[in-house]
């Protein structure tokens, strides 16, 4: 059993990131492009005092993504990633251009990717990969 749980970090106010992550599939192999039908993210401001609650940001809801720009077909391995020798096979960067994501200091933001598996897709549960991030 694969265990759920959030990718912490920090991003300045009004700043940009960019999120890595090893993404393995249901059969303990890697994710591919091509076995992605679709990908879409979304941005959530966290209530300070409960969590639970959430509200989306205005304009990050379900936002299209395309898994050939954020995803690689063999781990990559490069100065940006610190966390193992293995490498990341996901890459997305958030820019904050319009200044409307990570507005509000000491605040959690939750940025949501929901990957939906291209082949089979109705016997497979879409993967959710989730990054919670504070914003300094």
């Amino acid at each position: 059993m694969t265990q759920a749980r959030d990718i912490y970090g920090n991003v300045f106010t009004h700043g940009s990131i960019t999120l890595m992550a090893r993404l393995p599939g249901n059969r303990a192999t890697l994710l591919t492009p091509a076995d992605i039908r679709e990908i879409r993210m979304s941005v959530l401001l966290l209530d300070a005092y409960a969590p639970e609650k959430s509200t989306f940001l205005r304009g990050y809801r379900d936002i299209p993504v395309s898994a050939i720009e954020v995803m690689f077909p063999t781990l990559q391995i490069d100065a940006r990633w610190q966390s193992d020798e293995e490498g990341y096979n996901f890459l997305h960067t958030l820019t904050n251009e319009n200044g409307r994501i990570f507005t509000q200091p000491n605040r959690h933001y939750l940025v949501i990717y929901k990957l939906t598996p291209a082949a089979d897709a109705e016997k497979h549960a879409v993967i959710t990969l989730r990054f919670r991030l504070y914003a300094i």
